[in-house]
């Protein structure tokens, strides 16, 4: 069952066009920026509730924003308290591990280097399954209130749920 995916545009245009397309095969990454980019609360709980029964996937999402010094530390704080608390990992260091090297692999995608402290606001999806977990990030920053960009980054590594890290690194 391919859940159908809708697009409108925005500002009640009576000309607005649609688009409409099936994903029918959604691996772990895509799943995790799916969610990620959805727009609303009941969009994002639809799509996990999709990707969850058709997929097998586990999900979470979080929303945060800030200036980029704040940000950093606040990304993998909000992630690992969002994927504990939806069951897409467990409380075990294996499995923050793994999430914490998704997260700063997705940042890349997202933080920019500047001279300035631009402001960011993205919302984080985050998606796995048994064996692979992907963190995507989406959303804009901008060095001036009339300066904003969009942004998106996606960090996937692969996992085994509940196990061990094996060595430090």
């Amino acid at each position: 069952m391919p859940y159908r995916w809708c697009m409108e545009k925005r500002g009640g245009n009576p000309g607005a066009k649609s688009l409409s397309f099936s994903l029918t095969d959604i691996p772990v990454p895509k799943a995790a920026l799916i969610i990620a980019m959805s727009e609303t609360r009941e969009a994002e709980a639809e799509l996990r509730r999709q990707l969850e029964q058709v997929w097998g996937y586990r999900c979470a999402a979080t929303e945060l924003g800030g200036v980029v010094e704040n940000f950093r530390d606040k990304i993998i704080q909000a992630a690992v308290a969002a994927a504990v608390n939806n069951g897409v990992i467990d409380k075990v260091p294996g499995d923050i591990h793994a999430l914490v090297h998704a997260v700063v692999e997705a940042q890349k995608g997202v933080l920019v280097e500047a001279t300035a402290s631009p402001s960011v606001y993205v919302k984080v999806g985050i998606a796995a399954d048994d064996s692979w977990l992907a963190v995507a990030i989406y959303g804009e920053s901008a060095l001036h209130v009339l300066s904003n960009h969009a942004r998106a980054g996606l960090g996937v590594t692969h996992f085994h749920r509940g196990a061990s890290p094996r060595g430090r690194g």
